[in-house]
């Protein structure tokens, strides 16, 4: 049975509870909670795992993934009268598993971000969960009711699976990447030290890579290379063979095929 720290419920059972008057002080749990505003508002204030704060105004159908790390706090004094969230529960390594079956990397974007992640659902979304954890405050327990709180997970997930396709242009991973990939440093290390940054395996950033940006990794990193080298061509000093050498290409001629190739002349022109 999973404890709800005395917060007033309307509705409550071991997967989910319908809560009118959440805690007013930091806590974290020892179970994923999916919440979602059922209506009204709330100020609502979460650490990151550096410890810093920032504070939102929560509205209805604001979700948030609480992870077992996540430190948070609802100012019960700044939310309207009509307010309720919907917190639903799940243990990992339930958690995982259903993360992993529905992305490779949805389990660490959710637990290794700076902050919980926060994002939007619709009313029609709301009603629809809200519908589905009708039957989960039936009792007594049964495998049905088990398969049907996995189900709603599922669902859940899909939700933010669903807006993150439409909202964000990349995944966290690749963002991250295409950041680190401006330093020239990062640029000039070998693509399997590249690949092997991501956590992910070569096929795997190999196919994202060139499903969200059009170009394999490898010709997205020459172009790098090749726009850095007109820089480096300032200097009058550099020759072609060090600056080569310094974006780690293979040859002096590897580097002027790839510079013309992209710009249609020769670095010496």
């Amino acid at each position: 049975m999973i404890e709800y720290y005395n917060a007033e419920t309307i509705k409550y059972c071991i997967y989910t509870a319908l809560v009118a008057s959440p805690r007013d002080y930091y806590h974290q749990s020892t179970f994923f909670k999916l919440m979602y505003v059922v209506k009204g508002s709330i100020e609502v204030s979460v650490k990151s795992r550096k410890n810093d704060e920032i504070t939102r105004l929560f509205t209805a159908g604001t979700a948030m993934i609480i992870t077992p790390n996540d430190v948070h706090r609802y100012h019960v004094s700044s939310r309207s009268d009509d307010y309720c969230h919907r917190d639903i529960y799940i243990f990992d390594p339930a958690m995982k598993n259903i993360c992993d079956s529905l992305s490779p990397d949805l389990y660490n974007e959710i637990v290794s971000g700076e902050y919980p992640l926060i994002y939007s659902l619709s009313q029609n979304t709301i009603y629809s969960l809200e519908e589905m954890l009708t039957p989960l405050n039936r009792t007594p327990l049964s495998f049905a009711l088990n398969s049907l709180h996995k189900a709603i997970v599922y669902y859940y997930l899909g939700t933010y699976l669903h807006y993150k396709f439409f909202t964000m242009p990349y995944p966290q991973w690749l963002s991250k990447l295409l950041s680190y990939l401006q330093n020239e440093e990062f640029l000039v290390k070998p693509l399997e030290e590249i690949i092997l940054s991501t956590n992910y395996s070569h096929g795997y950033v190999s196919r994202e890579f060139k499903k969200y940006i059009g170009k394999t990794l490898k010709h997205y990193i020459n172009e790098s290379k090749i726009a850095l080298s007109t820089t480096l061509l300032t200097n009058q000093n550099a020759t072609l063979e060090y600056i080569a050498n310094r974006l780690n290409l293979s040859t002096t001629s590897n580097y002027i095929e790839l510079f013309k190739k992209q710009y249609h002349v020769t670095p010496a022109q």
